[in-house]
């Protein structure tokens, strides 16, 4: 088994390294399976707390580095309107949203993991992050997850969002 995992904050392996190695084990005669994990939020579930956020008056946004089909699939599989994919600055997608939707920062919660994601961070009314998260995001938040991103980190800040909101008790009712 070769572990070409990545963690946030940890230095990755380039996809064209997994390529290679996972050619130079096929010539080999070997067996290659590739798992490939992420958030269940994004691969799996998350809708029970999609819904909530909306049914609370909350739209979901989703700012992210990644331009996969699987998460834009994931994306429109949730209703999420308001997905912006392969985004390198985030701020100013942030920004061109927040004005889009009437809002101001001080009315913004994010969740982050990686350096990109700190100057949203820094700037809204509720900043989390995932257990695994980089130390300075982690140092930046406001709350920190009791688990990693991929292990419901995700479903841990919606709830805390309805809680911190107030609409949680009514979600309830």
């Amino acid at each position: 088994i070769t572990s070409v995992g990545k963690g946030g904050g940890c230095k990755s392996t380039p996809q064209a390294t997994i390529e290679k190695l996972m050619l130079e084990a096929v010539r080999a005669g070997d067996d290659v399976v590739r798992l490939k994990g992420g958030d269940p939020f994004i691969f799996g579930r998350g809708g029970e707390e999609v819904e909530s956020l909306r049914a609370a008056g909350i739209e979901p946004v989703v700012i992210t580095g990644r331009d996969t089909p699987a998460v834009r699939r994931r994306c429109a599989d949730l209703g999420i309107v308001h997905a912006f994919h392969g985004i390198h600055d985030k701020l100013a997608t942030a920004e061109r949203v927040l004005a889009l939707l009437g809002l101001g920062w001080h009315e913004l919660a994010v969740i982050g993991d990686d350096w990109p994601d700190l100057p949203l961070m820094v700037r809204c009314a509720l900043a989390c992050a995932p257990a695994q998260a980089h130390a300075e995001v982690r140092a930046a938040a406001h709350h920190v997850t009791a688990v990693p991103g991929g292990q419901s980190a995700a479903r841990e800040f919606c709830d805390l969002l309805l809680v911190a909101s107030g609409r949680y008790a009514g979600l309830l009712a």
